[in-house]
């Protein structure tokens, strides 16, 4: 028994420092700098992007749109804020206008987690 808690006293001090990164470990897992209260549901303090790896054409086609429907037409619309989040608001079903509050450090975040996804990055 006092084996067995060793083990996991081990293993709970080697995940704590990132040596044992197992099938748990979600790459595109956002963490966020705080807690952001979440409609009636609680509060949100990461997002959880996997979603995009299932997503299809019809999300950016969709972006797209909406950024031309409000006269926002742009050369690479992948590095534009607006549409990053609007892809993500597609994906995870998380409201357009929960992302629009995140402070400027977490928005840049799932920015650059949909941006480095969409250009083909780890």
């Amino acid at each position: 028994m006092a084996e067995k808690n060793e083990m996991a006293a081990v293993q709970g001090a080697a995940a704590a420092n990132g040596k044992n990164k197992g099938m748990d470990e979600n790459k595109h897992l956002v963490k966020l700098s705080r807690a952001y209260k979440f409609e009636d549901e609680g509060e949100i303090d990461s997002i959880d992007m996997s979603c995009l790896e299932n997503a299809t054409a019809e999300v950016l086609i969709k972006a797209n749109r909406v950024m031309v429907s409000t006269g926002d037409v742009m050369t690479i619309p992948e590095n534009d804020i607006r549409y990053a989040l609007f892809v993500a608001a597609e994906c995870t079903g998380i409201p357009y206008d929960f992302y629009k509050k995140l402070s400027l450090g977490d928005a840049t975040r799932v920015k650059k987690e949909v941006m480095v996804f969409l250009n083909g990055g780890e």
